[in-house]
């Protein structure tokens, strides 16, 4: 007879649905990523927390089955994503949130903490400012490489409208970057967000989660009867519990719980309890808090340094060290991140923890697994410190490596003191402001610069009073959003030297607007369309019913206005804020005629290149994109250009959601909001090879009509890989280029990226496959439209010398002989 729960018995043992020694390796090799996943989406780390532990509780439950999955991490980081999501549509949530971020991101993190470059940080920066519905699309676009219609799914809406989240999203951003001095980022924009964004993982989060499984374990121990597996259960949800309080984020940030608006009496207080929790009137409450300290967790010089993660057994080597201020004061309890530089995937193969102790000094044991050593750089980081990243260095098993001392200077000259501060906000006639979002904020210095902390903050009442309480002497930085009241934002520093109360009166100005109305090409009205302006910041609203829009609060100066969305064609232009009076008219998206305001677009369908019958655009199995040309490769030609976009996006290609009854997939593809520039269409649907067409170059506001994407079926070239000497070469990477200088870039570029990371470190190209034991090789998915030669690259081998591929559709090509070059 079955036993409840998926258990099963072997002679009298009881065994859970997933091995023990299973689920660990899966929480050491994964929980960090998983992690970062959930807190991409989230921004939380409570909440994160909550999404990771019910991910790995899922797995080990059985609820979640990794038997057949070609990439377990893939395939968990995108569960974590989709529960982050579901997390985040619950109503209670929304409304919450919705408060919160409405006065402050206190429980959010600084992306100056997540980012490895002041590039990346402007760059993660802009993305936090956009609209949540876009922030999320370019996460799980780009940082979880999602394809557009598993983004759907995850978003509960159709691939399309992934699409155009991702398209307006990245249009922002290109709008927003060159302002900020990144014209080389935005021209590189897809690859920068696609780059690995560091996020640090809560401490003791991995011991926690390999917990579950222990409490598991003991919880299906014992004799089977109906009694035992109902204690049984009971068991596993009490230590379950138990393991999961023991983890506590507030230790990683200084955290707070606030309420968004204030008391109608009085002045909104600011301090970090919460009086409804204990039953009395909720007031608004936000206290600035002093960094707690941790307990230490890695000893003087443990029998086994701190535990590398996802590594039970194998060379180890160890990292020591020390960690003093300016004047050489030993600093304890500052978290020490030792991070190999081989990647698995976006982020390190290897990342181990470890904290000073009260010495300053820090003992960390890495896998060390290569005979010509690995290579690691160290984080150094505390809430009150710079955070510093060291240069990489290279370990040997059994050896330790011994640093030089690293200096951590402090983030500010803040003192401690407790202080009140009374803001009120007036107009220029000595008026109360209400309604306007007040929030102050402290200066901290960076590895890159400053970032700013939140201490406190609320929406301002009818008396125009808010009040904040901190525990920070220094100075401070005051900010006030009144984007919907038609006043400009403000922002003013200034210094609090003493402890006790303090005021402060910040005069708001009233701003200009831009005023018109939005209708189609035939003049009627288009309702609930985002129109929004750029200029240093962003200031938008919907039309309203008749399609009339009233853009307030605005700086004199010319802004750029954008039009357009969902199934209208975007447009831009640029206004001086005073402008009333605007008459826009837009075409719908999937008009091909030049009618209305639109940037550039690219009309076309997709048809079988044999038959010549036209295929659905269905969002299974089936992805279009249009790719950017970068400048670089404007003057080469067409068979240089084209193999380059041959590797697929990194993205999953899970098939999600459900059409509508009654609705038929489209038959013609229409991308608009297009700037000027050259672009690639690219193709992808099963059963075919991919199909790229371009480089298609477009001007302002161009329309090119009429695109037809053959599609035909794959090619697959086959043969053997051989040493200079005729031996037959294993573990070469063999993949297609085509003819040109770009081309041979990209050889050089991959065989660098073979020697770097020791024959592993190939993640961030696709489109290849590795020969076996006898040297011979498939290289299946093949394109024989288009002119690519076949090459390989190996550790211990110069690159072998492009050989044509010679395709034929739908057909093997076989005898495909290369021979490497010498041994290296």
């Amino acid at each position: 007879m079955g036993h409840p729960g998926g258990i099963h018995v072997v002679g009298n043992l009881i065994m859970s649905p997933i091995e023990r020694s299973r689920f660990e390796t899966l929480v050491r090799t994964h929980h960090e990523v998983v992690f970062r996943a959930a807190f991409q989406i989230l921004r939380n780390d409570d909440e994160a927390l909550d999404v990771t532990q019910e991910v790995f509780l899922s797995v080990l439950e059985e609820r979640q089955r990794l038997d057949e999955a070609d990439d377990e991490g893939r395939v968990l980081r995108w569960i974590a994503a989709k529960r982050a999501l579901m997390l985040l549509r619950g109503a209670s949530r929304r409304r919450q949130r919705e408060d919160r971020n409405a006065m402050n991101r206190e429980t959010t993190r600084d992306h100056d903490d997540v980012v490895a470059n002041d590039e990346a940080q402007t760059l993660w920066g802009c993305v936090s400012d956009l609209p949540e519905d876009l922030r999320r699309a370019v996460v799980l676009r780009f940082q979880e490489g999602m394809t557009y219609d598993a983004m759907g799914g995850a978003l509960s809406c159709s691939g399309p409208t992934a699409h155009d989240r991702v398209r307006r999203a990245l249009q922002r951003l290109r709008e927003m970057l060159p302002v900020l001095g990144l014209v080389g980022v935005a021209a590189g924009l897809e690859k920068a967000l696609a780059a690995q964004v560091f996020v640090a993982v809560p401490t003791g989060l991995r011991g926690k989660l390999l917990a579950l499984g222990s409490a598991k374990a003991a919880a299906f121990s014992g004799g089977v009867t109906a009694g035992t597996l109902v204690a049984s259960a009971c068991a596993v949800a009490i230590a379950v519990a138990g393991v999961w309080i023991g983890i506590n984020p507030g230790a990683e940030t200084a955290g707070w719980n606030p309420d968004p608006i204030g008391s109608a009496v009085g002045p909104p207080t600011a301090s970090g309890e919460d009086e409804g929790d204990r039953g009395g009137t909720r007031t608004d409450r936000f206290r600035e808090q002093p960094a707690p300290r941790r307990e230490a967790e890695v000893a003087v010089a443990p029998v086994r340094p701190s535990s590398p993660v996802g590594v039970d057994e194998g060379p180890l080597a160890t990292i020591t060290g020390r960690v003093v201020d300016p004047q050489h004061v030993p600093l304890a309890d500052i978290d020490v991140a030792a991070e190999s530089e081989e990647r698995a995937g976006k982020f390190a193969r290897h990342v181990v923890r470890g904290r000073t102790d009260a010495r300053g000094a820090y003992r960390i044991a890495v896998p060390a697994p290569n005979a010509d050593g690995d290579a690691y750089r160290l984080v150094f980081s505390h809430a009150d410190r710079i955070t510093r990243r060291g240069a990489a260095f290279t370990v040997r098993a059994d050896d330790e490596s011994r640093r030089d001392d690293q200096l951590l200077a402090r983030s500010s000259d803040d003192r401690e003191g407790d202080y009140t501060l009374d803001i009120k906000a007036v107009s220029a006639d000595g008026n109360p402001v209400p309604t306007v979002a007040l929030s102050v904020w402290r200066r901290l210095a960076t590895e890159q610069g400053f970032r700013s902390v939140h201490v406190g903050g609320a929406r301002v009442p009818v008396s125009g009073v808010v009040r904040v309480e901190g525990k920070w002497l220094g100075t401070k930085i005051v900010r006030v959003d009144a984007a919907r009241s038609g006043y400009m934002p403000l922002e003013e520093s200034f210094h609090i030297s003493t402890p006790g109360a303090h005021t402060r009166v910040v005069v708001m100005r009233r701003g200009l607007e831009i005023a018109g109305s939005v209708t189609d090409v035939d003049g009627a009205p288009i309702p609930n369309l985002d129109v929004y302006g750029y200029k240093d910041r962003r200031a938008g609203c919907l039309t309203d019913a008749q399609g009339r829009f009233r853009i307030v609060g605005l700086d004199p100066a010319i802004w750029t206005l954008y039009f357009g969305g969902g199934a209208w064609s975007r447009g831009e232009m640029t206004v001086a804020a005073g402008r009333a009076g605007l008459n826009i008219k837009l075409k719908r998206k999937d008009d091909p005629t030049d009618r209305g305001l639109h940037l550039a677009e690219l009309h076309g369908h997709v048809e079988d290149a044999e038959t010549g019958e036209r295929l659905a655009l269905d969002r299974w199995g089936f992805d279009l994109d249009v790719r950017a040309v970068p400048e670089k490769l404007a003057s080469s030609s067409t068979e240089d250009v084209l193999p380059r976009f041959l590797s697929p996006l990194m993205a999953q290609r899970a098939q999600q959601g459900q059409r509508l009854a009654g609705e038929k997939p489209p038959t013609s593809f229409h991308k608009d909001g297009l700037p000027p520039g050259a672009y690639v269409i690219d193709v992808r649907r099963d059963g075919y090879a991919p199909c790229l067409f371009g480089p298609v170059r477009l001007g302002a506001g161009e329309l090119r009509t009429g695109i037809v994407m053959r599609l035909e079926r794959p090619a697959e070239a086959r043969g053997r890989v051989l040493a200079a000497d005729g031996n037959p070469v294993a573990g070469a990477f063999v993949f297609t280029i085509g003819r040109g200088p770009a081309s041979q870039q990209t050889l050089a570029e991959r065989d660098r990226a073979i020697k770097k990371s020791k024959g592993r470190g190939t993640q961030y190209w696709g489109g290849f496959v590795k020969t076996d034991d006898a040297g011979y090789f498939a290289l299946g998915g093949l394109p024989a439209s288009l002119a690519l030669d076949v090459v390989a690259v190996h550790l211990d081998h110069e690159p072998a010398a492009p050989r044509p591929a010679g395709l034929t559709v739908g057909q093997q090509t076989t005898g495909l002989d290369l021979r490497m070059g010498a041994v290296r």
